[in-house]
């Protein structure tokens, strides 16, 4: 999968998305609105190399479908399953238990709490996992993508097409924006051919969780078609800088059909005001679900020792959270830290998280010697309560740290995603750490302590009773 290049700031990537949608509904397309798919296209940099089929006439689109089939060796079926009335959409990210297991971060809690029975828990990226699943999208989207056009193909399509010309007609758009937009058309027709195929085993399906709204469009319009009740939760940063919430009044013309969930479940109240700022979800969308991300309270037997041997070393530790396409931009000040820190001759340990859905890795781009640097995949929740400072770009982390009262919490500015540091570090989230700053320097020169904040405003204790009013009597 090709990483998402990133070279303009999210705020005037949305300025000029704002730019182009005065009149939404040009985005309409029958019974749903493609306004996020064309979203999408504006925030690529770069194109997906999928090629746009759905442009082709009716007879010559069948006859490649009828050859991708021929090539498709796992045919797999999907038996029928009346007993399902829940849909859980997970991804790849999972952390370890005590037992240095794997155990979904996002549903391990909720899991427990469901009826297995009741469940059907699916994969709905195409990463690798070790996690175990119903049904993984992988397994099944070469070949229910490429089944024979139906009626709804036929229906979905001419709708497409006659809305792709009206938006390129109609909007000052370059040959390559046009292009990306052709392919995010490409990829969402080919995932709703396979979840529509999908959701036909499960007819009784009532209520789906999934995490994000965007990018899953094709998931939420076949979810929609079904009238199955669709509730997105909370699984990271929410701000008014991002490109796929707080969205202009202007959405409101086209908020039924623009294939946003029904229903948001956030960490707190502050998230929900926050997206309060915005138009996408009203008040009675917006639930406080709490913290229910899954971690063990217990460290681990080998993440102990690791710690331990670490702190025996080193009096220091420092905690890095990469952010997913940001590795490269992170591991620069990375550099500058270790070699600055090499020739003061000052000793700590600085401990990586990636990203769980990282294509690419921060440690690649370091390119200075790193003894001292460590790579772990450990619960954040554990690598907070062993570090001594932390710091990130822009990050759902960033407020993370306060739930476990870290002084020493800093935004890295880089003068990309500058927008969003400010506004973190304005709210009292975080220190500003300027990219030829010495972290190490800075803590010990001056007073570089967090002042104290609510953290039930940003954390809620998780409401499991919630989980059970919307679950218990489908």
């Amino acid at each position: 999968m090709a990483v998402t290049k990133i070279s303009e700031k999210f705020t005037e990537k949305k300025s000029k998305f704002n730019s182009f949608i005065s009149n939404p509904q040009i985005f309409d397309c029958d019974d749903f609105n493609i306004i996020k798919l064309f979203q999408y296209a504006i925030f690529r940099e770069e194109g997906f190399n999928a090629r746009p089929y759905w442009k082709l006439p009716i007879v010559f689109l069948s006859v490649i479908l009828w050859i991708k089939r021929l090539r498709v060796k796992n045919k797999i079926t999907i038996e029928k399953n009346e007993k399902c009335k829940i849909f859980v959409g997970d991804c790849e990210r999972y952390v370890l238990n005590r037992e240095n297991k794997p155990v979904s971060r996002y549903f391990g809690n909720i899991l427990q709490s469901l009826k297995k029975e009741e469940i059907i828990y699916v994969k709905t990226n195409q990463f690798n996992s070790l996690l175990k699943y119903d049904v993984d999208i992988k397994n099944i989207y070469d070949y229910y993508s490429v089944l024979p056009l139906t009626e709804d193909d036929i229906r979905l399509l001419k709708k497409i097409k006659k809305t792709y010309k009206k938006i390129t007609q109609n909007l000052n758009l370059n040959n390559f924006k046009k292009k990306i937009l052709a392919e995010v058309i490409e990829i969402f027709w080919r995932e709703y051919r396979m979840y529509r195929a999908l959701l036909e085993g499960y007819p009784n399906l009532k209520l789906a969780f999934l995490f994000p709204h965007y990018q899953k469009e094709s998931l939420i319009y076949a979810l929609k078609r079904k009238g199955i009740k669709i509730i997105e939760l909370q699984h990271g940063l929410i701000a008014n800088e991002d490109m796929f919430y707080v969205y202009d009044k202007e959405i409101l013309k086209v908020k039924e059909k623009a294939l946003f969930a029904d229903e948001m479940w956030v960490y707190g109240q502050y998230w929900k005001d926050t997206l309060l700022n915005g138009y996408e979800y009203d008040e009675k969308q917006i639930k406080i679900f709490g913290y229910y991300l899954y971690y063990e309270k217990n460290f681990s037997d080998a993440f102990q020792q690791e710690i331990n041997k670490i702190k025996q070393k080193y009096p220091f530790v420092i905690f890095a959270t990469a952010q997913k396409n940001l590795e490269k931009h992170l591991a620069e000040y990375i550099n500058f830290l270790l070699q600055d820190a090499y020739q003061k001759n000052q000793k700590f340990a600085l401990i990586i998280k990636e990203h769980p859905s990282a294509t690419q890795s921060t440690i690649d781009f370091i390119n200075v010697p790193k003894e001292n640097v460590f790579v772990m995949n450990y619960p954040i929740e554990w690598l907070f309560q062993v570090c001594d400072a932390h710091f990130s770009i822009y990050s759902t982390t960033l407020y993370d740290a306060l739930m476990f009262n870290i002084q020493h919490n800093f935004a890295l500015k880089h003068p990309l995603f500058s927008d969003y540091v400010e506004s973190i570090v304005n709210k009292g989230i975080a220190i500003e750490l300027l990219p030829t700053e010495n972290l190490f320097d800075k803590i010990s020169a001056s007073n570089t302590t967090i002042p104290p904040l609510n953290v039930d405003y940003f954390y809620s204790p998780v409401n499991f009773e919630l989980l059970k009013e919307y679950t218990e009597n489908l």
